[in-house]
């Protein structure tokens, strides 16, 4: 059976954290980040559509809620 992946979305670019408690990760990863609501509405308006590809899905959504890339974090002290 040949599987198809969806690729991991593209890291989540954070500025160093000013300490090592994760409200400040957090913080320091989300700055500047907002939902997409164009993009979230368009994957909740053509979900049903036969021509909506689960990649248009995975594209909008990510899109959407930069959140969903939290487990995707690299800080400028990891050498990126």
């Amino acid at each position: 059976v040949f599987r198809q992946r969806v690729p991991r979305p593209k890291l989540l670019k954070a500025e160093s954290p000013k300490d090592d408690s994760p409200a400040s990760v957090l913080a320091s990863a989300m700055k500047g980040k907002k939902t997409d609501w164009k993009r979230a509405k368009n994957a909740a308006k053509r979900i049903c559509d036969p021509s909506y590809s689960c990649k248009d899905f995975f594209d909008d959504i990510t899109a959407a809620f930069p959140e969903l890339r939290l487990y995707c974090i690299s800080t400028d002290i990891d050498g990126d």
